[in-house]
């Protein structure tokens, strides 16, 4: 491994890594228009390791840290931002998929978009044997993105590209009331300090959607965590229609998990490839 700091850090956090899904994202990493980056895997341990499931992968891009005792995905978010050298560091979760040139696109925005501090992408959305489900549409334009934030997170955690040293000088990832939406509240506060997010206009994340994810068994912890988070910022300054959308999360939260997840992808996801 070069000394000199490479032009993209790409950062996964895992815990249990799935055998197929998490070799998949990290293929989709490392296989990335852009050559020059490092993989940086921040596992915790459980019963199945992450060397185990890499076995036969060996890039010298890749550099893994597994931490001794579990903690927190705050404190493995942080610490895969205190591990990448890059100051550009590319986030993917353990079940999704970077299309190839994914860094490429990003990178050249933010380089031509100083002000940018947090750069997501539209969403391909898939199922559990990669297949398409649809497409998942956010707010380009960092104004637009901002106003979206009173209602909804419009910036999909596993697609981002961010400026390690704004986040870490907006303070980082914080610890919330409820699980799993530490990632909305970072957003929240960087735009109440005054950083730009954006999103680019085309799909180059593949988001997939299983019955073992966090994103499905985790659901009404992150329900709970993003009505706390929206009462946090913007409570006093939520328009009628804001206010309807909270009352409407907490009646979702007396609703079995699985009628949730079909509600959210059939008002939410779209049938038609965006940008």
């Amino acid at each position: 491994m070069s000394d000199t700091a490479p032009r993209i850090s790409a950062v996964i956090s895992v815990v249990d890594p799935h055998p197929v899904y998490f070799r998949e994202a990290v293929a989709s990493i490392l296989g990335q228009t852009v050559r020059d980056l490092e993989l940086v895997i921040i596992e915790e341990p459980s019963s199945r390791r992450v060397a185990d499931v890499l076995d036969g992968i060996n890039d010298p891009r890749i550099r893994h840290f597994c931490h001794p005792h579990r903690t927190s995905l705050v404190e493995q978010r942080n610490r895969g931002l205190e591990k990448a050298r890059s100051d550009l560091v590319a986030l993917l979760d353990a079940d999704d998929v970077c299309l190839p040139n994914r860094f490429e696109k990003q990178l050249k925005f933010i380089e031509l978009h100083p002000e940018v501090s947090v750069l997501g992408t539209q969403l391909e959305i898939i199922d559990p044997q990669s297949r398409t489900i649809g497409y998942r549409v956010y707010p380009v334009e960092p104004d637009d993105v901002a106003r979206a934030l009173r209602i909804y997170d419009p910036i999909a955690q596993p697609s981002v590209m961010l400026r390690k040293a704004a986040v870490i000088e907006a303070g980082g990832y914080q610890y919330t009331r409820y699980k799993f939406v530490e990632d909305y509240e970072l957003w929240c506060r960087m735009a109440m300090k005054g950083y730009q997010l954006a999103n680019m206009p085309e799909a180059l994340t593949r988001y997939r959607v299983h019955p073992q994810g966090a994103k499905t068994t985790s659901l009404r912890s992150s329900l709970l965590g993003t009505i706390d988070v929206k009462r946090m910022y913007f409570s006093k300054s939520l328009t009628a229609r804001e206010w309807i959308r909270l009352l409407a999360e907490h009646a979702l939260l007396y609703l079995p998990g699985s009628l949730v997840i079909k509600l959210f992808l059939a008002v939410n996801v779209r049938r038609r490839r965006p940008g």
